[in-house]
């Protein structure tokens, strides 16, 4: 029983994430667009991915061509939403420590595909959630001559 009202506990946070984003984005009607969301990925789906789907949906356009940086919790979700629900184009996912790895059948690359392949993306995409790292980062690609204007931190969305 408690392992079930520890689940209970997770699932309203993120419910509760959810909504905040929802409200943030002026949607009265999220719960059913969640409950649509869950119908076009065949069920059982977090909340969490939900909450990552939500934040994706309304900040990316279409016709984005897009780099993730990040192969973390939030850069693993973002990197699976985005590619279940064909929101953008990712030409690419990179992270500094985890380069050469791959994750979901994908290559994840190192910061020089960013600087050899400039003209490839729209922008970058930092999907860490976490109070300094995602300036740090953002700093790093200014120093390797990426314009700020093509950063993107997941916090800001």
């Amino acid at each position: 029983q408690e392992a079930f009202q520890y689940r209970d506990l997770e699932f309203l946070k993120l419910l509760i994430e959810a909504a905040e984003i929802a409200n943030r984005h002026n949607e009265d009607l999220w719960i059913m667009d969640y409950f649509y969301y869950l119908d076009s990925v065949g069920g059982e789906k977090t909340m969490k991915e939900y909450a990552v789907y939500k934040r994706c949906q309304s900040a990316i356009q279409k016709n984005d061509r897009i780099v993730i940086y990040g192969a973390g919790d939030i850069g693993t979700h973002v990197y699976k939403v985005l590619q279940n629900q064909n929101i953008c184009e990712i030409d690419a996912w990179v992270d500094k420590y985890k380069a050469e790895t791959v994750i979901f059948d994908r290559m994840i690359k190192g910061l020089d595909y960013l600087c050899r392949n400039k003209g490839n993306y729209d922008y970058i995409l930092i999907a860490i959630d976490h109070p300094s790292i995602p300036d740090a980062v953002r700093e790093e690609l200014i120093l390797l001559d990426i314009g700020s204007d093509k950063i993107k931190l997941w916090n800001e969305l």
